[in-house]
């Protein structure tokens, strides 16, 4: 199920790789989220690699996409972001 709500697109787990392919993101053989046109070029988030099982989202920081893992760290960063950043 997808939910559109005051800007905010809400996912359940089974669309995780749908929304992820939107934004030029695929899953290696390894889980691992990958770019979909370098395919070994895998997505870092703070300097780590992600994998499926830990992402928690996308957000928009300067008009582009920013993945989030979900882990304190990336939700406290989230939450601590001023509106509009």
């Amino acid at each position: 199920m997808t939910i559109f709500e005051n800007g905010t697109i809400t996912f359940d787990e089974s669309l995780k790789e749908d929304m992820l392919f939107i934004f030029g993101i695929v899953i290696d053989d390894e889980g691992y989220l990958v770019e979909n046109k370098q395919p070994n070029n895998r997505v870092l988030v703070d300097g780590r690699p992600i994998l499926l099982s830990e992402f928690a989202g996308v957000m928009s920081k300067d008009g582009k996409p920013v993945i989030l893992r979900n882990d304190i760290g990336s939700l406290i960063e989230l939450v601590d972001k001023p509106k509009g950043e």
